[in-house]
């Protein structure tokens, strides 16, 4: 039991530094975008396990993130990670994850991503 529960005491300290570096996003964000800054704070994140490359998800209301991949994400580029955030928020600006009426879904979210990144461009 000991081991379960250092890998549990491992797992709240990066999730509590990893919400730490997604506050220092929105601030950041914020600085540069000021009209954002209501979408930027809206969503509380959660700490959870998420699979695939990603370490940030949404599904609208929650922000939620792995904290392992939010930290080697930080590691890598903390810009990077900046970025990353802001395509999330501009997809909920934008209102995409409400946005169900398509039947090729994939064509959409493509769609969707260029879109966003032709904004934070």
């Amino acid at each position: 039991m000991p081991e379960l529960d250092q890998r549990q005491e491992r797992w709240n300290r990066a999730a509590d530094l990893a919400r730490d570096i997604i506050d220092e996003c929105r601030v950041q964000l914020m600085l540069k975008f000021r009209f954002l800054d209501l979408a930027l704070w809206r969503m509380p994140a959660e700490a959870i396990h998420i699979q695939g490359r990603y370490p940030l998800a949404t599904d609208g209301k929650t922000l939620f993130y792995e904290p392992y991949g939010l930290l080697a994400r930080f590691e890598e580029s903390f810009d990077e990670l900046v970025r990353d955030y802001l395509h999330l928020v501009l997809h909920c600006v934008f209102r995409h994850p409400w946005d169900e009426t398509h039947d090729r879904h994939d064509a959409w979210w493509l769609a969707c991503d260029v879109m966003v990144e032709s904004v934070a461009m």
